[in-house]
């Protein structure tokens, strides 16, 4: 954990204000997901779902904005993905649950952000044993190009 830590904290090195660091849910209980069946059939959820991916947005979960990492590390199954905004972009946290993305949930983070990273460890058996965000305002000074750019989902790395 200690390790973990001190790779969060050089994520960050250059914030000016740094937002409280956000946390995706590693399970959601089975009642979390309601399964709405086709007419005539009856639907059941009959597990808990596990966290499996994560990442970035510009736009709110419909808009299907998601972003590849500016920059992805990872050291010794813990891994750091930051990614850089423009200041007009709406920044969403995204988590995946259960392999293909069918579930996932979203939360919009600070609109001030102008970059955010991702610092998270592996579980044995698949899927995420730990994963915190946060976002912090800085004076950007990279060039334009150097925002994270759309694409479509992908799996974590």
């Amino acid at each position: 954990m200690m390790r973990a830590l001190a790779l969060y904290l050089l994520a960050l090195p250059f914030a000016v204000a740094s937002e409280p660091k956000t946390s995706c849910p590693l399970i959601l209980q089975k009642d979390a997901v309601n399964v709405h069946a086709p007419t005539g059939w009856t639907g059941y959820n009959p597990s808990f779902v596990r966290l499996t991916g994560f990442g970035m947005m510009a736009g709110p979960p419909d808009s299907m904005t998601y972003l590849v990492p500016f920059k992805t590390d990872k050291t010794k199954g813990v891994g750091v993905q930051k990614w850089i905004f423009g200041g007009d972009d709406e920044k969403w946290l995204y988590c995946t649950y259960d392999g293909g993305g069918a579930i996932q949930i979203s939360k919009r983070m600070p609109d001030s952000a102008t970059e955010c990273s991702i610092i998270y460890t592996d579980a044995k058996l698949g899927g995420v044993a730990e994963m915190h965000a946060a976002c912090s305002a800085r004076p950007i000074s990279q060039p334009s190009d150097a925002k994270s750019s759309p694409t479509r989902p992908a799996a974590r790395p």
